[in-house]
């Protein structure tokens, strides 16, 4: 929640310095004196550098959502359609922004995506067991699905970020899609409305506005 003014310059700064240094080269001593504050008042605010990080992404994830949420006719859509727009969408946005993307691969390494994609997507995950299977999996089994698909997703595109793999971003999306019928034991053949529904959905979300959250802020000197 956006109450707190200290919290958001901190925010903002961190953004700045995350895009102009990288984060693992930028320190909360860094930030704390672009601010005026010591380091240790920083951290009554935010416990870590890594704690800075997550917000970061969760904000832009709930900007993501809010797009979604925007989108005619979703509340007809299905818990396993809304998971394959979410793949398409953050493919679409990958495509876009390279700062981010350089960004993201960082959070990847903090394991700060995995565990947003779980808080954010688990319950999704419970409904395609309801929806799709009837209820056959366990909470422990969808958990395990959760965490196959979410670390997939995450390190595949880091690794492409990173040029440590010669596949494109067109196959990895393809590719985490049919992992997630996998996981549910859904066949392919038997969801390609779904899948043709969920890219046209995911083709009328307004990019523009969740790009702009990640718009590369001017340089701080």
């Amino acid at each position: 929640m956006k109450n707190n003014p200290a919290k958001e310059n901190i925010l903002e700064v961190s953004r700045v310095y995350f895009y102009q240094y990288g984060y693992n080269k930028t320190t909360t001593r860094m930030i704390a004196k672009r601010l005026g504050m010591s380091n240790v008042n920083l951290h009554n605010y935010y416990k870590s550098k890594r704690d800075i990080l997550s917000e970061l992404f969760r904000r832009f994830f709930d900007t993501m959502y809010d797009e979604y949420e925007k989108v005619e006719n979703r509340k007809r859509v299905s818990a396993l359609e809304t998971v394959i727009i979410y793949i398409q969408s953050f493919y679409y946005f990958l495509s876009y922004s390279n700062q981010m993307f350089s960004l993201y691969t960082e959070g990847v390494e903090e394991n700060v995506i995995v565990e947003i994609f779980f808080e954010r997507h688990f319950h999704l995950y419970q409904k395609i067991n309801e929806q799709e299977i009837k209820g056959k999996l366990s909470d422990h089994e969808i958990a395990y699905n959760c965490y196959v698909m979410f670390d997939a997703m995450t390190w595949s595109y880091a690794r492409y970020h990173k040029k440590e793999t010669t596949l494109q971003l067109p196959f990895l999306r393809d590719h985490h899609i049919q992992l997630l019928l996998k996981l549910f034991e859904l066949k392919e053949e038997d969801h390609r409305e779904t899948i043709q529904s969920a890219i046209i959905i995911a083709k009328k979300m307004d990019y523009k506005a969740i790009r702009e959250f990640w718009i590369e802020p001017e340089v701080i000197r």
